[in-house]
């Protein structure tokens, strides 16, 4: 009886998780050579993360006025939107955000973020970090899914095997968003 019950709750929660995704399609991000010339007005996301000594730090530029609207799937206060920015100054500001880390190699890596029909919506600019501490230089995992009303939910993550081996090293741990 007691498997019974186990199965049941994982059909559940499968269930649950499903429906959860029902409606949401997964947009595409696509890499960006740098130096990049942007223009117009972006609405600035910094999200730090809650834990891993700031390495999910990644700075989102989501262009002002489009229709969409991207959202971290996270606690409000794992993260900072800075409203209508001019390009230049939402670029140097991500740049000094991301660029804060003990380990950062002073490289990034910048993706355009995709709507459905292949039009820009955005901009991610994530720290490429030094490889011989981390065992690689990219260590986020980072996804987009469209919803109702343009939303588009932002899902900032650790690189799987990166957080099992920090995990198990007791190198996780609570952080506080700090300027």
């Amino acid at each position: 009886m007691n498997i019974r019950m186990h199965r049941m709750a994982l059909l559940v929660m499968i269930a649950v998780f499903l429906g959860s995704c029902a409606g949401m399609t997964a947009l595409r991000t696509q890499d960006v050579r740098e130096p990049v010339e942007l223009s117009g007005n972006y609405d600035l996301i910094l999200y730090l993360g809650p834990q891993y000594d700031f390495l999910e730090a990644v700075a989102l530029l989501d262009v002002a006025g489009d229709g969409y609207e991207l959202v971290p799937f996270e606690p409000g206060f794992e993260y900072r939107v800075i409203k209508n920015l001019p390009a230049k100054d939402a670029l140097k500001e991500a740049r000094h955000f991301i660029s804060r880390h003990r380990n950062f190699s002073g490289l990034t890596r910048m993706r355009a973020i995709t709507s459905e029909t292949g039009e820009t919506i955005g901009y991610e600019l994530r720290p490429l970090y030094q490889v011989f501490v981390y065992g690689m230089s990219d260590v986020l995992d980072i996804d987009y899914w469209l919803g109702e009303g343009g939303k588009v939910e932002v899902n900032i993550d650790l690189n799987e095997r990166l957080k099992r081996q920090m995990d198990s090293q007791g190198e996780g741990g609570s952080s506080i968003f700090g300027d």
